[in-house]
């Protein structure tokens, strides 16, 4: 039966020559999280596995069945993935898995990528397959964060402008629905705010000196009549100032009814004034 089946792949080999015919090829571990990276498809599986809080715990993880369709890869291991857990909450966010797969990313690549042509082809692909099936690829303890890999710049941006043409935000996560109201809060709170306030008016020197000249009479005012000093016209001295107003004014009266008795005195002489005859 063996030699069967040799026979049958030797024969498909000369009809179609992509079919290999070693039976123990490695199997091709890189496509989807090395190379190529689909990071929108690796996004997706995350937050499908994470649940509603879009946090993977190490039970959620463990329940993954390994395999392309999910998150969860042949060469995966909790305790390597939990290296870069940043908050220290024993549970990833996709900042924290992204930064885990770029790094495993770049470390196969850095260690297969022989003509540096950002690909894995060929006998590097074979033996990055066979090193992640190994599990042999291990983090240090407290990784240094690389920054994004130079390589997959443009692909985000790919990624970000598509799913902003989509979503209208390339910040909001696939599980994450837009709040209807937060439209309505907005709305109140442009209702409620308060108007600018007006600039000030420049005033023209006389209006100036008109001001300055009030506030004297005013000052003059509080500190003859606000008796107790606590910047008020309390009702005593208000009708205090009233009583002297009245007081006042009664005795300007009383000296016009005075000096409306007395002979008017003669009008004076003008010169060249007819006389009477």
């Amino acid at each position: 039966m063996r030699f069967a089946n040799i026979t049958i792949l030797i024969a498909l080999s000369a009809v179609m020559p992509g079919v290999s015919t070693n039976l123990h090829a490695a199997e091709d571990l890189c496509a989807g999280a090395i190379d190529p990276y689909d990071m929108a498809a690796e996004k997706t599986r995350f937050y499908t596995a994470a649940g509603k809080d879009n946090e993977l715990s190490a039970t959620e993880f463990a329940a993954i069945k390994i395999g392309p369709i999910g998150f969860r890869h042949k060469f995966d291991k909790w305790s390597e993935m939990l290296k870069f857990d940043s908050d220290g909450n024993k549970s990833l966010d996709w900042l924290e898995a992204g930064a885990y797969r770029l790094a495993m990313r770049k470390k196969v690549l850095d260690a297969f990528d022989a003509n540096l042509d950002g690909k894995l082809t060929g006998s590097e692909r074979e033996s990055a397959s066979k090193t992640l099936a190994m599990g042999k690829i291990r983090f240090d303890a407290k990784p240094k964060p690389t920054g994004p890999d130079p390589r997959l710049a443009e692909a985000e941006k790919k990624i970000q402008s598509s799913h902003k043409s989509r979503h209208g935000s390339s910040h909001r996560r696939p599980h994450e629905r837009p709040d209807p109201s937060s439209h309505k809060r907005s709305d109140v709170a442009k209702k409620h705010a308060k108007p600018p306030k007006p600039p000030k008016p420049v005033l023209s020197e006389k209006e100036q000196a008109e001001r300055d000249q009030r506030a004297k009479r005013k000052a003059e005012f509080m500190e003859k009549y606000d008796t107790n000093r606590d910047g008020k016209i309390s009702s005593e001295e208000k009708n205090a100032y009233i009583r002297e107003l009245k007081a006042r004014r009664d005795k300007e009266r009383a000296a016009r009814k005075k000096n409306s008795g007395k002979p008017k005195p003669p009008k004076p002489y003008k010169k060249g004034r007819r006389e009477d005859k």
